[in-house]
C-alpha cells in the first residue's frame, strides 16, 4: 500500500514528537548537580504543548550571567526542580524575591505540577496516535475504504 503524502507528513511529525519525548528518563542526583541553573525563570507555554523555560543562567568563572530560553520541556522532576528539555538539563533556581514566600513556593510547585500533567497527557495522546497509525498501516484500508459508505471514514483516508 502506498502512503499518501499528507499521511506521510503526519507520520513523520509523529516520529519527531515521539523522538523528543523519548528523552524522558529518571534524573540522578549527579545529573541534577551538573545541570545548568536558571534563576528568575518563567514558563513559556506556546500552542501545541510546546513549553519552554526562560531564565538567567548562573555566571561561571567570571562570565556574565545571560538570558536563556531552553529547548522544549519534555519532563519535570518537581522534587529536584530539574527540567529535561530537548537542549539538556536545567535546575530551577531562585525567582525574584517577591516569589520567595511560602505561598508563592506552593504556587511554583502547583505551576510545575500543571506543566507535568500537560506533558503526561500529551505523551499519552502521542502513544494513542502511534497505536492508531500502526493499525492503519497494517491493514489494507484501500479496499476497505472503497466499500465503506461512511463519508467521515472515507475523508480521513
Amino acid at each position: 500500500m502506498t502512503i499518501p503524502p499528507h499521511r506521510e507528513a503526519l507520520v513523520s511529525r509523529l516520529e519527531q514528537e515521539l523522538t523528543a519525548f523519548a528523552l524522558v528518563r529518571d534524573i540522578s542526583a549527579q545529573d541534577a548537580a551538573g545541570a545548568c541553573v536558571l534563576h528568575n525563570w518563567t514558563i513559556i507555554h506556546k500552542p501545541n504543548v510546546h513549553i519552554e523555560i526562560c531564565g538567567v543562567t548562573s555566571a561561571y568563572s567570571g562570565e556574565k550571567p545571560s538570558l536563556l530560553v531552553t529547548g522544549r520541556v519534555v519532563h519535570i522532576d518537581i522534587a529536584e526542580k530539574v527540567v529535561v528539555t530537548t537542549t539538556g538539563l536545567y535546575r530551577l533556581g531562585s525567582r525574584p524575591s517577591s516569589d520567595s514566600c511560602s505561598e508563592k513556593r506552593a504556587s511554583v510547585d502547583a505551576e510545575l505540577s500543571r506543566v507535568k500533567e500537560i506533558l503526561a497527557e500529551y505523551r499519552e495522546d502521542l502513544m494513542t496516535v502511534r497505536r492508531y497509525l500502526s493499525e492503519m498501516m497494517s491493514v489494507d484500508y484501500e479496499t476497505e475504504i472503497a466499500n465503506d459508505t461512511r463519508p467521515l471514514r472515507r475523508a480521513l483516508h
